[in-house]
């Protein structure tokens, strides 16, 4: 009896070893941000890009490829670059800027080519990278304060839907490397070991402290950041490879007008074969801050829904996008409100109404809202519900919403471009487990034979 014993509890050893050995093999290795993270920032990515864009149709290959490089993809040390021990002739601290440059390379390669599923790959994988170099421990040398870094990271999970994302639209870098560089100089602003002071996460973490509202300020503000310049580089690509749908021409008001109406109609020529625009209007004419964005626009004007201040504003329109194209931006066009200038049906008192669009990003489904409407009173609270069809399954919220649940409640204090994504319901274990339960199965069933 006591041999039979030894051998059933070795043979229990085996089996529990080797499906340890399988569970092991889907458990992300923590990198960066969480697996978790990395979706949320692709997905708002992708909604700063019209409907019907490239990136929507290539929604699942973009969520699979970004965490790829968490799975053997690529080279360990392309995640971080440590600004303290960094120096041009010497790059022991890390490879992101040079690894991120190499693969934006070959995305416009593979979209000159017109592999849309490789370049959708590419595109994934440098997500990856351009949220990595968001995360303020990939600047630095302490990557890993109070060992703190995992927990971080998982406490960041816990917090995702109540991270505003303001509205943006994608802009061309310049220079993908020089951009890479400055985002990881704005990541080591948030850590103990910047020179200047900084806002001292790891110190927080040092200590196990993983959430306070410092942390969550620098988090929003890393997060924000990791969308902008997702989108910044996925668009860029596709400009340089040509691939790009000619802006259009603003009509009205005239570029240096005074004296225009309030809120004023804002009018372009139509594109051919493009059904949608975007809007920017802005009082900084680099449009960075101080600026409203409209997505989704069907027709070939705008007019606030709110009465601009008095001052000088910016205004430029984008083409919607396609499955193989992006909308280049217009000119911008500047224009004058005269201090107390107003149209005379806004001289009435009543409220100002706000714009509520919503959109299916991803999947197949559906969006309720409760009230239905397109146009609401500032303070209504709107019930709004993700209906997946058959087949699907509600993900997550993107635009100007976030988070995993279905219904939710919304107070309208500004427009709001809210986005559901659905996916498609599994039918199965993936041939690959099924593989792997099966040697457990026939070796653990070998086991208990030799030991009988």
């Amino acid at each position: 009896m006591k041999m039979n014993s030894k051998k059933s509890l070795i043979a229990l050893i085996v089996i529990f070893s080797i499906s340890s050995l399988a569970i092991a093999a889907q458990t992300p290795e923590t990198r960066a941000w969480s697996w978790e993270t990395h979706y949320f920032i692709g997905s708002e990515a992708e909604s700063t890009f019209t409907d019907g864009s490239f990136f929507s149709e290539h929604h699942n290959t973009l969520q699979t490829w970004c965490v790829k490089p968490d799975q053997g993809w690529g080279k360990s040390d392309w995640h971080w670059l440590d600004a303290i021990t960094y120096h041009p002739l010497e790059t022991t601290g890390g490879r992101l800027p040079w690894a991120l440059k190499g693969i934006f390379d070959n995305i416009v390669i593979e979209l000159e080519n017109k592999n849309w599923q490789r370049a959708a790959e590419l595109m994934g994988a440098a997500s990856h990278f351009t949220e990595d170099g968001t995360n303020p421990l990939h600047s630095t040398h302490d990557y890993n304060p109070g060992l703190n870094h995992g927990n971080y990271e998982h406490e960041v999970n816990s917090h995702l839907n109540e991270i505003p994302i303001p509205k943006y639209a994608p802009r061309e870098l310049d220079n993908v490397f020089e951009a890479t560089m400055k985002t990881l100089e704005g990541s080591f602003n948030f850590t103990d070991e910047d020179p200047d002071g900084g806002v001292e996460l790891s110190v927080y973490l040092e200590y196990d402290t993983l959430w306070n509202d410092t942390i969550k300020d620098i988090t929003e503000n890393r997060l924000q950041a990791g969308i902008q310049f997702t989108a910044n580089l996925w668009y860029t690509a596709m400009i340089r490879a040509g691939l790009t749908i000619p802006a259009p021409t603003l009509t009205s008001p005239p570029d240096g007008a005074t004296d225009v109406g309030n809120p004023p109609t804002l009018s372009w020529n139509s594109t051919d074969d493009i059904n949608s625009y975007t809007i920017q209007i802005s009082s900084d004419n680099n449009f960075k801050s101080g600026t409203d964005t409209v997505r989704n626009i069907s027709d070939t004007s705008y007019t606030p829904n709110n009465q601009l201040d008095s001052g000088t504003w910016y205004w430029r329109i984008r083409t919607g996008d396609n499955s193989t194209h992006v909308g280049l931006w217009s000119k911008a066009n500047e224009f004058t409100i005269a201090s107390g200038s107003e149209n005379a049906e806004n001289k009435s008192e009543v409220p100002s109404k706000l714009r509520l669009i919503t959109s299916v990003e991803s999947g197949s489904g559906s969006i309720t809202l409760d009230p239905a409407s397109e146009n609401y009173e500032e303070g209504t609270t709107v019930t709004i519900t993700a209906n997946p069809d058959s087949g699907y399954e509600f993900s997550h919220w993107s635009g100007d919403l976030s988070g995993t649940v279905k219904q939710v409640d919304i107070t309208m204090n500004s427009d709001k471009d809210i986005a559901a994504n659905f996916t498609k319901i599994s039918e199965g274990l993936p041939w690959l487990w099924i593989g792997v339960l099966v040697t457990i199965l026939v070796i653990s069933v070998g086991v208990l034979f030799v030991w009988r």
